[in-house]
């Protein structure tokens, strides 16, 4: 099986993207609040196509040097036909399930947390522990108002949280839970979506999860996803978040942009500019220390 992996150096840390799977949909079906014509015309300015925008599904592993730490588990093998190649990209890197300290959770979209559990209930990375934002924690045990929810989704949520409880590591907003790792609420894609902000020495990354699912959506900043729960709240942590990267000269790593999903922003008279990284680029200049492998 082909496996997609895109590798960078970040400070003392070493990160390492791997394609869970990939897709293409109508850009119709992406965008909430976007008129026929403004989409046309978007996607002839971008190059994009109208019948089928690609979406990437992603995961982003990083080597602390002392821990092997996991953001998301992606699909896993949970939805029939929808398989995810997480394991083959980490056995790419030469590393087993087994070798995975920490997951952190980003919010509990099945593309998201379909990978902690197999098919049989049993822990995919046996000897990982799991970093949840406590608010999360509490929205899936407290809340009563998810009536209007897919109840196959809020069944599926609480029984992977249930079997991982005595495993989880509830951390409060911007508590740095390893040395340079932390969370940041982004609620409005989900009630418990957060960011991971990632730094080592000068350098930082921002996991922007699904808080901007596609650059489109960073060349327009008034467009909401299709997929966003609260889109008010979702506009508004995209800029927040875009702002600081675009302040902090932040490198950006989209789970659902295109692959590998990395690049920067900058600010421009209508908002920001998706300026991606280009396989050879880096971090610096977007031309070093970047490698594309597929095996």
């Amino acid at each position: 099986m082909s496996v997609s992996t895109h590798s960078i150096e970040l400070g003392e840390f070493e990160c390492l993207i791997i394609q869970d799977q990939a897709a293409t949909m109508p850009l119709t079906d992406l965008v909430a609040n976007a008129e026929p014509e403004q989409l046309e015309q978007v996607s002839l300015k971008l190059g994009l196509s109208g019948e089928g925008i690609a979406v990437g599904y992603n995961c982003l592993l990083v080597r602390t040097g002392k821990q092997n730490v996991l953001v998301d588990a992606g699909f896993g093998q949970s939805v029939e036909g929808r398989e995810g190649a997480l394991l083959q990209g980490l056995e790419s890197a030469g590393l087993g399930a087994e070798q995975i300290d920490r997951v952190v959770i980003t919010h509990a979209d099945r593309d998201h947390i379909g990978g902690i559990l197999d098919p049989q209930r049993a822990f995919v990375f046996p000897n990982a522990g799991y970093v949840l934002w406590q608010r999360a924690w509490d929205f899936w045990q407290y809340e009563y108002d998810l009536q209007d929810w897919p109840q196959e989704m809020v069944a599926f949520v609480r029984r992977t949280m249930s079997r991982m409880e005595h495993r989880l590591q509830l951390v409060e907003a911007e508590e740095e839970f390893l040395p340079g790792m932390r969370i940041l609420p982004a609620v409005g894609h989900r009630h418990d979506h957060v960011v991971v902000e990632i730094s080592s020495g000068d350098k930082r990354l921002l996991h922007l999860a699904d808080a901007v699912i596609h650059p489109l959506f960073i060349a327009e900043p008034d467009w909401a996803s299709t997929y966003d729960s609260v889109p008010e709240q979702a506009l508004a942590a995209k800029e927040r978040l875009l702002d600081q990267a675009a302040s902090e000269d932040a490198l950006l790593f989209g789970a659902h942009f295109p692959f590998p999903g990395l690049g920067s922003v900058k600010r421009d008279k209508k908002g920001w500019k998706w300026l991606p990284a280009t396989v050879g680029g880096g971090i610096d200049d977007l031309s070093e220390s970047v490698r594309l492998d597929e095996s």
